[in-house]
């Protein structure tokens, strides 16, 4: 019964595939543990993508006032949450219908379906994050140079008051144009800034950027390195004096000697010197250049190291004699650090005959940069090398190595030098041998360059020795049957360093190991970052671009507030990818211009002339002259905003003397080196524009000043016309300036007007209509402020009756006289005549009731006369007024009519 059972089962089990079985495809017979082992596995994989109920959905427990709130909306919350159960999340990418198990395309399509969703998925949350990301790195950022600039400006505005009792210093020349405009209102908006003192760094620094700008202009080089470092110097702090040898480094690198910084009459280096070396990176001069500062940073550590140790030896009160040699000092600081207690420590060191170190010496001698010494220490010892037959053909290698023109051991003796390597030098550390020893084969041999350090703390004990270690193995020579490791240049030294970048709290001693490696960008921002060093790392970065070290962005580029930016990437010989950097020096430009202009405005200037040096720095790779032109653009907005805020104008832009001849500015005798090779293009691109930025936020009287430095003395009267005629159009007459100004427009176009008249060349240059239409609309004005004061009336119609505009009597010819005549006026004057015939009407008609109800000072005769001639003149003004009706309101025909009704 069973067996009849179990082979109904079996023929049923065969039936389940029929809808799949297709002719040619062969059966697959699968044992009972296959089938157990599948089934195991299939139940496995549903319970993880669909739980115990294989729905793939976990219940969750509805809130109380969740539930009480879709009740009352007519949900039934049971209901909801099973169906919200039932969903399977896991399935989603199900077919909707079933695929036979032999439909492979189906599968496949489904699959990459799935796949293309999957990715859309992913990259639109990766999108999404980057774009959080980005946006609160920005907001941050943006934040903090906000911050920045806040605390700045409140340090300009502080400590400004002048106390009681002290001396006032006289900042203008009282017979200048810009003096006699400063007496009415100051060329800055009137503001009278108080001036602060400048921090002693920056003032030592700006001193030396002012000589830079002078020999720029005069096509003469400058000492940039000795001049920096001096200036860095003056500030004897311990930071100061290490920042002193960051300047050493750097001259040693570009091929300066010991001793030749304060050498006089040295030579000094060129600007732009190493522009091309350092922009070309693939040519063989660049890769020497390279191989160089290799060299020269070596050669660097190698003096400190040696300098080091005779100050050990001087302290500790070493025995070394009156007249002292290298190996005495090698031998007497060997002494010191590894002799303890009758014994030398540690105890792996290999002695000679004469129980010293014989390879710990050779180390330190070579460590020193004495490697001739070492070498002829090395050949009077060649008796204890000799009793080693590993070691035997290490002086012929340390001569071979020495002699090297590239630094390199010629590959014969390398071949045999790394035999001995591996018979007897690799393993030492593993067998308790000399230490020294190893580190001298693997930097002479270039030895198993996957490992780019020794690790040993009696070798390489500080950074120094580290970064000296790495110098030692970094060669740009790189053979064609070197391996990816033996090909390690300085930029991939460079990239080995970048990744500790973080872990130095010392700012100082990081920027010091970039500079080392040739990252002289990445070096000026990491250090520009730390709040104690950002001037010094600005006029590092100023020294480098002079030096045509320093990449630099695109202008357009500057303003997204990165200090650090990657302008390129290529793929080094030993594989590695390399991230070209470019330092944002227009960033600490500006701030330093901006925390300047308001107490220093001549050393703010000579900040901006340093764009120029820029501007040279992207020529060669930029697309087209705009590109080129950005810079130079930036430093002219710099420039005309140190002019707005200057309290003596004369001195940055110069004057125009009376006899028309002009005197020369600050601005204008460093103009080439912002591009600006003619006084024309000056005028135009400094002088005027500045210009019409003062004329466009109101302020007057710089406007005026710098249109007439430009010469153009008829835009200075167009301008003066349009201000009074402002004025004169207001209900309520007021002389300030517009925008809260506090100049007398009236004043100062009356002393302007008066300054061109007495002055024939000025005044032939200016249109005859707008030198009367000036005079007119200066009267109009001193009649509107005469009003204010009742005693001043009558002065006031004599000052309305004197421009000659208006009839003084009913007399038809003169009325029609002076209406044809006043429509041809200019229609500045047109547009403020309306308010000052109803203010002349009112003024009669108050002087004639005055008069009215006066008993005494006129005789009965006299008073009839006088009111007579009141009432004469008040029908003159209505009349013209009436005549000119189209350019008159309505309204203020109303007016004057009233008045001229209640004088009876």
């Amino acid at each position: 019964m069973a067996h009849t059972n179990f082979g109904k089962l079996l023929e049923q089990s065969k039936q389940l595939n029929n809808h799949v079985a297709l002719p040619g495809i062969p059966t697959l017979e699968r044992t009972i543990d296959q089938i157990d082992s599948r089934s195991k596995n299939l139940l496995k994989r549903a319970q993880r993508d669909g739980g115990a109920g294989g729905t793939g959905a976990t219940p969750v427990a509805v809130d109380t006032r969740t539930a009480f709130l879709l009740a009352n909306r007519g949900f039934d919350t049971d209901k909801v949450s099973n169906v919200l159960n039932q969903i399977n999340l896991a399935r989603a990418f199900e077919p909707l219908e079933g695929i036979n198990d032999t439909d492979i395309e189906k599968y496949l399509s489904n699959e990459h379906e799935n796949i293309v969703s999957l990715a859309v998925d992913e990259g639109k949350r990766q999108t999404t994050q980057s774009y959080e990301d980005a946006f609160e790195s920005a907001m941050h950022r943006d934040w903090a140079t906000a911050k920045r600039r806040i605390f700045e400006e409140l340090g300009q505005h502080q400590a400004r008051s002048v106390p009681s009792g002290a001396p006032t210093i006289p900042t203008r020349d009282t017979g200048s144009f810009a003096s006699m405009l400063n007496a009415n209102g100051a060329a800055n908006d009137g503001d009278a800034r108080g001036r602060t003192s400048i921090d002693p760094k920056l003032r030592h620094y700006a001193t030396i950027v002012k000589q830079l700008n002078e020999s720029r202009r005069q096509k003469r080089d400058f000492d940039v390195i000795r001049n920096f470092l001096y200036a860095t110097a003056s500030t004897d702090t311990s930071a100061q004096r290490q920042l002193s040898s960051c300047w050493e480094l750097l001259f040693q690198m570009l091929g300066g000697k010991t001793g030749e910084l304060d050498q006089p009459g040295r030579l000094p280096l060129r600007e732009r010197q190493f522009f091309d070396l350092h922009r070309d990176t693939e040519t063989e001069d660049a890769k020497r250049f390279r191989q160089s500062m290799v060299e020269g940073a070596r050669s660097w550590l190698e003096e400190a190291h040696s300098s080091w140790i005779v100050n050990t030896v001087h302290k500790q009160h070493g025995q070394i004699g009156g007249m002292p040699t290298v190996h005495q000092y090698v031998e007497e600081f060997l002494r010191l650090r590894f002799f303890r207690n009758g014994r030398w420590v540690p105890e792996w060191l290999e002695l000679t005959d004469e129980q010293a170190p014989f390879w710990a010496h050779v180390y330190m001698l070579v460590r020193s940069g004495a490697k001739s010494e070492a070498l002829n220490y090395i050949q009077q010892h060649s008796a204890f090398l000799a009793q080693n037959q590993n070691v035997r053909g290490f002086e012929n290698y340390f001569r071979q190595w020495l002699n090297s023109p590239d630094g390199r051991l010629p590959k014969a003796h390398r071949d045999k030098l790394l035999a001995d390597w591996n018979a007897s030098v690799r393993n030492i550390a593993q067998q308790g041998g000399d230490m020294f020893k190893y580190a001298l084969f693997k930097l002479i041999g270039r030895c198993e360059m996957n490992v780019k350090t020794i690790q040993n703390v009696e070798v390489v004990r500080t950074t120094e020795d580290y970064l000296w270690v790495q110098l030692m193995l970094a060669q740009e020579n790189v053979y064609e049957g070197d391996t990816v490791h033996d090909r390690f240049t300085l930029r991939d030294m460079a990239n080995g360093m970048m990744r500790h970048a973080g872990n130095y709290r010392n700012p100082v001693a990081w920027f010091n190991i970039l500079l080392a490696c040739g990252e002289f960008e990445q070096a000026v921002a990491d250090l520009f970052q730390s709040d104690a060093y950002a001037v010094d790392a600005a006029h590092f970065a100023i020294a480098l671009a002079y030096l045509g070290i320093l990449r630099v962005p695109d202008a357009s580029e500057t303003h997204s507030g990165e200090i650090s930016i990657s302008v390129g990437r290529s793929t080094l010989s030993s594989g590695e990818p390399y991230d070209y950097r470019a330092f944002n020096l227009a960033h600490p430009l500006q701030d330093l211009v901006s925390s300047l202009k308001s107490t220093d405005s001549v050393t703010a200037l000579h900040y901006t002339y340093i764009f120029g040096l820029l501007s040279s720095q992207t020529s060669a790779t930029a697309p087209d002259d705009d590109v080129r032109e950005q810079y130079p653009q930036l430093a002219h907005h710099l420039i005309r905003d140190v002019i707005s805020a200057a309290e003596n104008t004369d001195a940055l832009i110069g004057s125009v003397g009376a006899d028309g001849t002009n005197t020369t500015g600050e601005v204008e005798k460093f103009r080439k080196l912002v591009h600006l090779p003619t006084r024309e293009a000056f005028v135009e691109h400094i002088i005027v524009q500045a210009a019409k930025e003062a004329d466009t936020r109101g302020a007057l009287s710089l406007a005026v000043n710098l249109y007439h430095v430009a010469r153009e003395f008829g835009r200075v009267i167009e301008i003066l016309n349009k201000q009074l005629a402002d004025r004169l159009r207001q209900p309520e007459f007021v002389t300030a300036g517009r925008l809260g100004g506090s100049e007398n427009v009236v004043e100062l176009a009356a002393q302007v007007l008066e300054h061109y008249l007495a002055n024939p060349l000025m005044s032939s240059r200016i249109d005859e209509v707008e030198r009367n239409t000036c005079g007119t609309l200066i009267s109009l004005a001193h009649f509107r402020e005469n009003l204010v004061h009742e005693s001043q009336y009558l002065q006031a119609l004599a000052i309305f009756y004197g421009t000659g505009l208006f009839p003084e009597s009913t007399d038809q010819a003169e009325i029609a006289a002076k209406v044809e005549a006043f429509k041809q006026v200019n229609s500045q004057i047109l547009h403020t005549v309306p308010p000052i015939l109803v203010e002349a009407m009112e003024v009669l008609q108050k002087e004639s009731n005055k008069l009215r109800k006066q008993t005494s000072g006129y005789d009965t005769v006299g008073r009839e006369q006088r009111l007579a001639q009141f009432k004469d003149r008040a029908n003159a003004l209505l009349q013209f007024a009436g005549a000119l009706m189209h350019r008159i309101p309505g309204d203020a025909l109303v007016k004057m009519n009233r008045s001229n009704t209640q004088m009876g």
